[in-house]
């Protein structure tokens, strides 16, 4: 006989056969499958965000991660295109750091996208490009002012002269000092001289310059002249346009005499070797110009 402290499952209630089914037997391998199915989903998901989650680097700027087989990757640079070696998430990037401060397509655009200096002959509508922050008068920076307005608008050098003009500078300035058509003058030419000494430095790193040519009439002069345009690439990726030489060719015009000023002007600004393309019109004195040159 079993002792009072062993229980026998056949003196179990009914009630406790009907609570234990085949049914919920049988299910519980598969909630067990269900929920390894979960948490592998979970880890891929978890994997997938990990390798998402974007790079904090600034240096991953300049440069795109690829797959270019199983496993690996190179960091491609956006600007020169050569391929880097690149561990991953997590990994050094010392040395794609180092090619993009040397990077010289990458220095080239960065300059191009900097503002570039406006030279103060070309009138401005936002600001005065002879005021700067803390400036004083000057009566030297005054006659700069004066010569470059006279240039750029073609007043006549006696304008300095005039006593309205100088009442309203005047009154402007007290200290103002008014200067002779003479000084003036020579104001003009000094500023004409820096200028062009700026361009001729400029020029000396250009490689390939491009030329235009045009030749009119003066209606009052009854003078010929032609003006020689150079058209080049700066540093910046900059289309430049500037004025090479303004000068009387008279007439009668052979193509021997125009080849001969655009040779003279090509030698004073020392670009004769860097001449990529020369256009001109339709002229038939320009087809022997250009067999001459």
């Amino acid at each position: 006989m079993a002792s009072m402290d062993e229980t026998n499952i056949f003196d179990l209630p009914s009630n406790t056969h009907n609570s234990i089914s085949v049914d919920s037997l049988s299910s519980q391998p598969v909630d067990d499958n269900r929920n390894e199915d979960e948490r592998n989903s979970n880890q891929a998901n978890e994997g997938a965000n990990r390798k998402k989650k974007k790079k904090t680097s600034i240096v991953w700027n300049d440069f795109d991660e690829i797959q270019v087989a199983e496993g690996v990757k190179k960091a491609i640079c956006k600007y020169c295109k050569n391929a880097f070696a690149t561990g991953g998430r997590g990994a050094s990037t010392s040395h794609l750091k180092r090619h993009s401060e040397g990077c010289l397509q990458r220095s080239v655009q960065m300059a191009s996208q900097k503002k570039q200096c406006v030279i103060p002959f070309k009138p401005s509508n936002s600001s005065n490009p002879f005021i700067s922050p803390g400036f004083r008068f000057s009566n030297e920076k005054m006659r700069e002012v004066i010569a470059t307005s006279i240039m750029v608008h073609e007043y006549p050098f006696s304008i300095v002269e005039d006593d309205a003009f100088i009442w309203s500078f005047q009154y402007a300035n007290p200290e103002f000092q008014k200067v002779s058509r003479k000084t003036i003058r020579s104001d003009c030419i000094a500023i004409y001289e820096a200028e062009r000494k700026a361009l001729k430095e400029l020029l000396k790193s250009v490689s390939k310059i491009s030329l235009t040519t045009d030749m009119w009439k003066s209606s009052h002069q009854v003078i010929e002249y032609m003006v020689i345009t150079g058209h080049f690439i700066d540093y910046g990726w900059k289309l430049q346009k500037r004025i090479l030489s303004f000068v009387k060719v008279p007439a009668p015009r052979r193509g021997i005499d125009v080849a001969n000023a655009i040779f003279k002007c090509l030698k004073a600004w020392g670009i004769e070797d860097k001449v990529f393309s020369v256009s001109v019109d339709n002229a038939s004195y320009n087809d022997s110009c250009l067999r001459w040159a």
